[in-house]
């Protein structure tokens, strides 16, 4: 996209006059821009409120605010610092070039990563209780009602905290892990983990504030049920896993999400903090060991407490032969989606790079998949293909997107192309192509810290440990065409799959307003 652009403009050597224009910035000229173009004058402003709450900017208060005469008291006032104890020695060891310190109750990995002056942190913990059926999304809402107010820190108070340190706040859960994380300048790296540790540890979890994240995940747990890609996935992990656990949604479902109370969310996080123990990640221009020793004394007082793996509900349920198990959603649509879930590979197997291969080797627009539903045969307008993985369990997911009318013609070709991944090897240039595809992949996305940070975490976590990341494209240099023949051998076997069906009607016409 970069060379398309600067070919546009000019030619590619654009992007090199481009970074030595940039490293040549220096402050009068970054000071004179700013007196140029930000003339309070000028100020275009848009004020987003809640219904019947806050009041309307005025042209008056506007150059209040940026005049200077309101700006500064609010934030002496909104934002309270974290305190940050004395450093104290952390002993270390490096580990596939990450400094690990063990703490009573945390592991604290560090990468240095120098180039831009920003460090990647974040705070993890494995999940210790599944999802069930009619908890599926308490684990999302407690993490991000938790960045709705810490400690001392508001909601208000607390987003303000993280943007004066360069950053903001985010929070994430999955099936297996969850956590907290931000990027900020890497001079309050320090003070930001202490602030993380606030999140993390001390949650307000006010009723007014937990209502709000409520509605806003209820959106979002609506919308992925009416996704025609991510449902009909959803409903296939749904027949191969039950009701708990993989088979529902980490951010939940629309009629689970509004039922949970901020006493629910508070029981949720008591749960998940009693055991296990905590990770810390920190990545980017930093000096490793002054910075584990600068925060040991943020956690060194903390429990001591083993490592535990993480809640798991990854039992197939689909025994040899006896499949397909269907889930069908019954839409008003000029279109059915359909998803085929085969059991595959964990984020611990072996395998799993032969069947990332695989993926890569079926699906995108130069996939087999694709030429044969799409280019070929016009039986599908999607044609995607995955290797799904988590600790405790693995999928190879196909999908597709047909007309109603030929949802089994669609289906049965789809059958036979798989089949003939079973049967027979993938050509060497389909091999070679995937591979490379996949070891750059793998190079480039070491590219920013955040990626690097994510990484770590995951082969901590959940992966088989830091020597993943040595040499990330070595595994997929090492996978051969039989490998990958072996591999859906044994899981592409139709008597073993799932199914998850959007369906629509081929009689569906546009609603009438009645």
């Amino acid at each position: 996209m970069a060379l398309a652009s600067a070919e546009a403009l000019g030619g590619y050597r654009l992007l090199d006059e481009e970074f030595d224009r940039t490293m040549a910035v220096d402050l009068e000229s970054t000071h004179s821009v700013a007196e140029r173009y930000l003339d309070p004058d000028a100020v275009a402003v848009v004020t987003y409120l809640p219904d019947e709450r806050g009041a309307e900017l005025s042209v008056e208060r506007m150059s209040e605010v940026f005049s200077g005469a309101v700006v500064a008291p609010l934030v002496e006032a909104a934002a309270p610092t974290p305190s940050v104890p004395k450093p104290r020695p952390a002993k270390g060891r490096v580990d596939s070039g990450v400094l690990v310190v063990t703490l009573p109750g945390i592991d604290l990995l560090v990468q240095r990563k120098p180039g831009v002056p920003l460090v990647s942190l974040g705070l993890y913990r494995r999940r210790t209780v599944a999802d069930q059926l009619k908890t599926a999304g308490l684990g999302a809402l407690a993490a991000r009602s938790a960045a709705r107010g810490a400690g001392d820190f508001d909601a208000g108070q607390l987003a303000l905290a993280f943007e004066r340190l360069g950053g903001g706040l985010s929070g994430a859960v999955t099936a297996d892990w969850f956590g907290v994380g931000a990027s900020v300048l890497a001079e309050r790296s320090v003070e930001a983990m202490a602030l993380l540790g606030i999140v993390l540890h001390d949650p307000r979890f006010e009723p007014d504030e937990v209502a709000l994240e409520r509605s806003v995940l209820t959106e979002d747990a609506r919308q992925a049920a009416d996704d025609m890609v991510r449902w009909p996935i959803q409903l296939a992990l749904r027949a191969a896993y039950g009701d708990a656990g993989y088979g529902v949604p980490a951010i939940g479902l629309p009629d689970t999400v509004p039922t949970f109370t901020h006493g629910m969310v508070r029981a949720w996080h008591a749960c998940e903090l009693a055991t296990g123990r905590t990770t810390a990640v920190a990545v980017g221009d930093l000096e490793p060991e002054g910075f584990a020793d600068a925060v040991a004394g943020l956690f060194d007082d903390g429990p001591r407490r083993p490592a535990v793996e993480a809640a798991t509900s990854g039992r197939w349920r689909v025994a040899p032969g006896t499949g397909p198990v269907t889930e069908v959603d019954e839409r008003v649509k000029r279109q059915t989606a359909l998803a085929l879930a085969f059991p595959g590979p964990n984020r611990r197997d072996t395998r799993r790079h032969a069947a990332l291969v695989w993926s890569a080797v079926a699906s995108g627009l130069g996939g087999r998949l694709f030429d044969a539903l799409r280019d070929r045969r016009s039986l599908a307008y999607t044609v995607l293909a995955s290797s799904w993985q988590r600790a405790g369990a693995g999928a190879l997911i196909c999908y597709l997107g047909t007309s109603p009318e030929r949802e089994e013609e669609a289906r049965e070709q789809f059958l036979i192309e798989l089949a003939r991944f079973r049967n027979e090897p993938v050509s060497a240039e389909e091999l070679a192509r995937a591979v490379n595809y996949l070891a750059g992949q793998a190079q480039v996305q070491r590219q920013t810290i955040g990626s690097v940070a994510g990484e770590i975490a995951e082969a901590w976590l959940v992966g088989e440990g830091l020597s993943e990341l040595v040499d990330p494209a070595a595994p997929f240099r090492a996978v051969t065409a039989e490998s990958v023949r072996l591999l859906c051998e044994e899981c592409l076997d139709p008597g073993l799959r799932t199914e998850g069906v959007v369906r629509g009607s081929s009689q569906s016409s546009v609603l009438s307003p009645q």
